[in-house]
């Protein structure tokens, strides 16, 4: 059986595909599957991160379309019910004077408005 033989405009469509199936490809598994080098897929993937069709990552890559988190603006607009329905049960177990450590996620803001209201 012959080996199929990938040009580099093939490669990139393939990767830009199977980012398409997957959030993550990685370098070595892309050389294992065109049967070329690490340094043909690590000098693909960045030259296609280097147009925007792909966000270079250790070792690999992720879509460029997917890859982007919402800000935590958006993220607060989102599950509103759910992330006021852990607040009040949060709110119990908290004393007078009590010293709290909250990190910068959605569900702290609103449990964060809700302390702020309680007199």
């Amino acid at each position: 059986m012959t080996k199929r033989k990938w040009t580099k405009k093939a490669r990139w469509r393939e990767i830009r595909e199977q980012l398409d199936r997957q959030p993550v490809v990685q370098i070595s598994e892309m050389a294992d599957y065109f049967d070329v080098s690490v340094e043909t897929v690590r000098r693909d993937i960045d030259s296609m991160a280097t147009e925007g069709l792909v966000i270079r990552t250790y070792g690999g890559a992720a879509n460029s379309r997917i890859a982007s988190e919402p800000t935590l603006e958006e993220r607060t607009e989102v599950l509103i019910d759910e992330r006021k329905r852990i607040s009040l049960a949060a709110l119990p177990r908290i004393s007078n004077g009590d010293v709290l450590m909250m990190d910068a996620s959605a569900t702290c803001v609103h449990f964060g408005k809700l302390l702020a209201s309680v007199p």
